[in-house]
């Protein structure tokens, strides 16, 4: 087990001691690579962690994962069969468990977008999102460039600029890349 995967056990046995005895207390864990997930996974669940219990399952998307099995694990985690999701992007947006206490940020977020959308995940009052390799103070002033930028009136399109960018992306055409239209034969 590399050093930063003992400071991470260390870590998730510090924030689950703490809460023993909350049910519904929840993590999630978000690593860039699928390869990541089920060994992580594996390595959580086999630790012997004191004073508390993590129950561990993976969660990943490309591909990798069935919506079905994905879909299942979402479910077992907002019901409490498992309080740590180790997971890859396809969580970082569209997940709604409002009761997640903390995020953790195990590999680097390439962007300010999906560090804003890992740290969304954390939803529950007091939850708190730890990054492993992201300096904090980076993402702070990104976080705080990009909503000034959204807040800036000046940026926005005019109606009419709307409506003529989407009627000129709709008269694109690149044969066979966009629009992608399957051609069949009739039999």
């Amino acid at each position: 087990v590399s050093n930063k995967c003992s400071m991470l056990l260390a870590k998730l046995e510090t924030l689950f001691a703490a809460a023993a005895g909350q049910d519904s207390f929840k993590g999630l864990v978000f690593v860039e690579q699928i390869a990541l997930t089920v060994p992580l996974e594996q390595i959580i669940n086999a630790h012997r962690f004191t004073g508390c219990e993590v129950r561990a399952l993976a969660c990943s998307g490309g591909g990798s994962m069935s919506e079905a099995k994905r879909s299942k694990a979402v479910r077992d985690f907002r019901d409490g069969t498992v309080n740590l999701l180790v997971c890859t992007a396809a969580l970082d947006e569209g997940l709604d468990v409002s009761d997640a206490a903390f995020v953790v940020s195990f590999s680097k977020s390439a962007t300010t977008k999906s560090y804003i959308q890992r740290a969304g995940r954390a939803r529950k009052e007091g939850a708190r999102i730890f990054l492993f390799e992201n300096d904090p103070t980076r993402e702070a002033e990104g976080v705080a460039q990009m909503k000034k930028i959204a807040g800036d009136d000046s940026l926005a399109l005019t109606e009419e600029e709307r409506r003529h960018r989407i009627g000129e992306e709709a008269e694109v055409v690149i044969e066979g890349v966009y629009p992608w239209v399957t051609k069949t034969k009739a039999t």
